[in-house]
């Protein structure tokens, strides 16, 4: 006979390894969704081989949402961004650069379970802002790409890099955190009808 696990062992938590994996392959998930939705943008456009960042950042939104966030989180996720048509070459690394943070929000931002994070972009004369903020418990540091053995930061700094971007970090423990990433705007021109 096989003996029976004493009745706390059933409602132990995952050991620290399950958990990790699970945030991790979350995470790779949330990735490879925020590219799926590039090509599908892609496919979709009537601007030719562009992709509108507003539509984009949406996707990206619901991807996240759908997830990262259960049905009854009290986090949401909102788009307040112009339609600038953007190269499908710099639209991965943006993406992806917007899925890191937006994670990295969601993740630690609200320890109570309840906020916002907004995506945004705007043109600010040649150059485009992408900001990624929160209205969370605010940040420690104003250098998260610092922050030692975080993969995700070394992402982030490759990913701003790439784009050939700079980054600011602004917020106040208790009040959350706004990432502004200024980037060479090199739209896309848009075809001639």
């Amino acid at each position: 006979m096989i003996p029976r696990p004493a009745a706390t062992e059933s409602f132990r938590s995952p050991p620290p390894c399950e958990r990790t994996w699970r945030r991790w392959y979350v995470a790779t998930q949330a990735r490879i969704g925020a590219i799926a939705k590039l090509y599908d943008l892609i496919s979709q456009s009537s601007l030719g081989p562009t992709v509108l960042v507003d539509a984009y950042l949406q996707e990206i939104a619901n991807t996240m949402s759908a997830s990262l966030l259960e049905s009854t989180s009290g986090i949401s996720i909102e788009v307040k961004a112009e339609a600038i048509a953007i190269d499908p070459d710099r639209a991965v690394p943006l993406g992806l650069l917007v899925n890191e943070l937006g994670t990295n929000a969601i993740k630690h931002a609200f320890p109570g379970g309840i906020g916002r994070v907004t995506l945004g972009a705007e043109r600010i004369g040649d150059q485009m802002e992408l900001t990624v903020a929160d209205n969370g418990v605010g940040i420690l540091t104003k250098d998260p790409v610092a922050a030692p053995g975080k993969h995700g930061s070394d992402y982030v700094a490759i990913f701003v890099r790439q784009l050939g971007g700079t980054m600011a970090v602004s917020g106040v423990e208790g009040n959350g955190t706004i990432v502004r990433i200024r980037l060479p705007l090199l739209e896309v021109p848009s075809p001639v009808a």
